[in-house]
């Protein structure tokens, strides 16, 4: 996503105080890429380092927690009062990892009055974690194996419904464009 901030009026100079060639101010635009902030929790090595690998290509910045445990404390860090973090704008979970489950993570985000959407993966897709995924708010379940074009577009949907809070993190002056 790249929010654009709109050059000076017409007869002002820019940002540098630099006038084009010409004499006339220069109109150039101010763009800064904010990158969507993803935690992917993930205790198979293999799928973990996959799936970052392709969500970076995508233009995401990804985090990486190996269990549980680990993407519940980034969760936590995300939120503390003047943490130098930034909220998550996506999380991606496992559902059965040591310490900690998918299903509590996205509890856990839930019930944190923040508007995280949350997906999960699972190899151990029962009909009765589907239906708590959903009741808990959970945005897509993929039963592993599946396609990763699929979770691309799907990231791609959360991250987009999220746009509010990538463009309240880029405290950029002045009028915004999205592009997604």
């Amino acid at each position: 996503m790249t929010a654009t901030m709109i050059g000076p009026p017409p007869g002002a100079p820019n940002k540098a105080g630099m006038i084009a060639a010409g004499g006339e101010p220069s109109q150039q635009l101010a763009t800064t890429t904010i990158r969507p902030r993803i935690l992917l929790v993930e205790d198979e090595f293999e799928m973990r380092r996959l799936l970052a690998e392709v969500l970076r290509k995508e233009g995401y910045d990804v985090t990486e927690a190996a269990n549980g445990a680990e993407g519940v404390d980034q969760v936590l860090q995300s939120w503390r009062c003047g943490g130098s973090m930034e909220p998550f704008d996506l999380v991606i979970s496992d559902v059965r990892m040591p310490g900690w489950t998918g299903l509590e993570i996205l509890e856990i985000v839930a019930t944190s009055g923040l508007a995280t959407p949350v997906i999960l993966i699972t190899a151990f897709g029962t009909a009765e974690t589907h239906v708590e995924a959903q009741r808990l708010g959970v945005i897509a379940v993929f039963d592993k194996p599946f396609e990763l074009r699929s979770l691309v577009a799907a990231v791609r949907e959360a991250v987009r419904g999220n746009a509010l809070a990538l463009l309240r993190r880029a405290k950029l002056p002045g009028p915004l464009r999205v592009k997604s």
